[in-house]
C-alpha cells in the first residue's frame, strides 16, 4: 500500500469477493488509481451479509462481528449462530428448543416444526435426546 503513494498512484476501487457474490467499492477514480483485489471465494456467501451504510454508528448486528468498508457494512455471525433474514440466531440448537429455521437444529433428523427442533417424519426421539428411525426391522 505504501507503493501508491511514492509512484503518484492512489486506491481507486477495492473489489471484494464472498462466495459467488462480488462487491465493487470505488474511491477516487482517475488515470493513476490502483485496484485492491480481495478474493474470498472459498466463503459461503449465505454467512456473511453486505449493506451500504452511511450513519457511522449503526455498522452493528446483534451477534456478529462487523466491519465498515468505506460506507459499506459487512457482518460474519459469531461462533454458535447462523445469519437469518439479516439477523444472527443461535444455532446448534438440541430437540424441543425454540427456533426459527431448520439449520438451527443440529440433530440428524430434525427440523424446525412449529417453532421448535423437533423430529422429522419417520424419526423418533424416545428416551433419548436424538433422532432415531421408526420402525426398524429385525
Amino acid at each position: 500500500m505504501n507503493d501508491l503513494s511514492t509512484l503518484g498512484n492512489s486506491l481507486g476501487k477495492i473489489d471484494l469477493t464472498i462466495g459467488d457474490t462480488k462487491k465493487v467499492f470505488s474511491f477516487c477514480p482517475g488515470p493513476l488509481t490502483e485496484t485492491l483485489d480481495i478474493n474470498c471465494s472459498s466463503w459461503n456467501a449465505s454467512e456473511y451479509i453486505m449493506w451500504n451504510d452511511t450513519i457511522a454508528s449503526s455498522c452493528s448486528i446483534n451477534n456478529a462481528q462487523c466491519v465498515r468498508l468505506y460506507n459499506d457494512c459487512i457482518c460474519h455471525c459469531l461462533p454458535g449462530f447462523v445469519l437469518v433474514d439479516g439477523k444472527c440466531l443461535k444455532s446448534n440448537l438440541e430437540l424441543d428448543y425454540s427456533c426459527k429455521l431448520t439449520k438451527q437444529c443440529i440433530q440428524p433428523f430434525s427440523g424446525c416444526f412449529q417453532e421448535k427442533c423437533k423430529c422429522i417424519n419417520g424419526y423418533s426421539a424416545f428416551e433419548t435426546d436424538s433422532c432415531l428411525k421408526d420402525n426398524v426391522p429385525i
